[in-house]
């Protein structure tokens, strides 16, 4: 392969999917030309399942069941098309973003990362992700990256040209990064934010104030499909969905798209709580990476474009803001932790573990891999 992206996020990783999980079925992908005929051989019934895509743009989309659940082609959490899957499902779970250059993530909502295997110790089943973007490469050829990255890479030449806007990917880094060593320390991001904080208390009560307007949105989405989707450690799908503006319900997806209700809290009970110190450190750790990723440096400069503001003035925003996210994020798997971790729930009510830290990374990074940014994720 020719082709040389960045790819230091992935390039030490493999996947091996866990049994059951399919979580990567609840994105529906699109398909390429010659991928419907191979699916339409692989699968009998493949009319039914095969139309437009929620915008209106394509007819060669796969539906999903019920209008919000898994691909029309999973059953029973196994691919009735798998040798014939289209190249985004071999591709999962590599994010491949195009801005000034090409740089690979790796979803980490997803169960089956892993380590990459040594030696002799290696399994057949764990395939590297720069395997996996190989294999994107070849479907859709080097040509096909080169001409995207072309046209991205001139928008943020464009940028460059306004002084008093623009900021470098160093500059917002390090803007960000004050942002993840806060976590956790209310009274500091309020600060980065220039809110009063007498104590950490009313600080935590402050920036969660402050940021709301921002969170609630993903949780009140009057379409299922776009909810956020929290992926048990057993391998079930979690929806969170803030009802009436003053409860939030938690109901259990199935791949046929039917929901069934668990159970509901107050919104007042999930507070930014306090944090065991191997909980600060797994987010630290966490926002670290994704401050780092291109696609939130792309995220920064278009958000800024939209609201008129510096660069580096969004990013202090955007960071302290997913900041607080990934933070409430863990005080909302803590208090429903019979379904986080089933039998063995963390408290509702102590400080964060790590674990539960670990689980709201799993629960966040496919929602803010997707953010809008200038660029294109391919």
């Amino acid at each position: 392969m020719r082709f040389r992206p960045e790819a230091s996020e992935v390039s030490k990783l493999a996947l091996d999917c866990p049994k059951g999980c399919a979580y990567c079925c609840l994105c529906p992908p699109g398909l390429l030309d010659g991928e419907v005929e191979a699916i339409v051989g692989a699968c009998e019934d493949s009319a039914l399942t095969l139309g437009k895509d929620r915008m209106g743009d394509s007819e060669r989309a796969v539906q999903v069941q019920g209008d919000r659940g898994a691909c029309s082609f999973l059953d029973d959490r196994r691919c009735k098309v798998y040798k014939s899957r289209p190249h985004f499902c071999r591709q999962y779970p590599v994010m491949v973003y195009s801005g000034w250059r090409i740089q690979l993530s790796a979803i980490r909502s997803c169960r089956g990362l892993v380590d990459m295997p040594k030696g002799t110790s290696k399994s057949a089943k764990a395939r590297p992700l720069m395997d996996l973007f190989k294999t994107e490469v070849e479907a859709l050829g080097e040509a096909y990256f080169a001409k995207t990255l072309e046209e991205t890479r001139s928008c943020f030449e464009e940028i460059k040209d306004d002084k008093g806007f623009y900021a470098s990917p160093e500059d917002i880094q390090r803007v960000a990064m004050r942002a993840a060593n806060a976590v956790g320390d209310a009274r500091a991001i309020a600060r980065t934010i220039g809110l009063d904080a007498i104590d950490e208390a009313k600080a935590r009560t402050s920036i969660l104030s402050f940021f709301w307007e921002d969170i609630e949105p993903a949780f009140t989405c009057p379409d299922i499909i776009d909810l956020p989707v929290y992926n048990r450690p057993d391998h079930g799908w979690e929806i969170f969905r803030v009802v009436g503006g003053h409860e939030m319900s938690a109901y259990t997806l199935l791949e046929n798209g039917k929901m069934t209700y668990k159970l509901s809290r107050p919104v007042s009970d999930l507070r930014l709580r306090p944090m065991e110190p191997s909980a600060r450190a797994e987010l630290r750790k966490y926002l670290e990476l994704a401050f780092k990723r291109d696609v939130f440096y792309g995220s920064v400069a278009r958000e800024a474009i939209v609201g008129k503001v510096t660069m580096n003035e969004m990013a202090v925003e955007m960071a302290a803001g997913i900041a607080t996210d990934i933070w409430w994020r863990a005080g909302l798997l803590s208090v429903f932790g019979a379904m986080v971790h089933p039998g063995k729930g963390p408290s509702a009510t102590g400080p964060l573990d790590a674990r539960t830290a670990k689980e709201a990374v799993i629960f966040m990074d496919a929602d803010l891999l997707d953010s809008y940014a200038l660029g294109a994720i391919i």
